[in-house]
């Protein structure tokens, strides 16, 4: 079955895997990472909207990622 309204793509998931040294690793495992990846990349990109606009930017900088995802770390 054909995954629907994702954005990060099983291929480099699983290049990125065996590059790590891992053999094999199911397409079910990879549809999880997937979806981990995801849900991570929302919430930093939630996060780092309100440093940016708290900011008064309408650009998001980099400094607006490092601050989110420290802030998601320490969740």
């Amino acid at each position: 079955m054909p995954r629907t309204g994702k954005t990060i793509p099983l291929v480099p998931l699983q290049r990125f895997f065996q590059e790590q040294g891992g053999k094999r690793i199911s397409k079910d495992s990879l549809e999880v990472l997937s979806d981990h990846l995801e849900n991570l990349a929302l919430r930093v990109s939630k996060q780092a909207i309100i440093f940016m606009e708290h900011s008064g930017r309408k650009t998001l900088r980099k400094e607006d990622i490092r601050s989110a995802d420290k802030v998601d770390n320490i969740k």
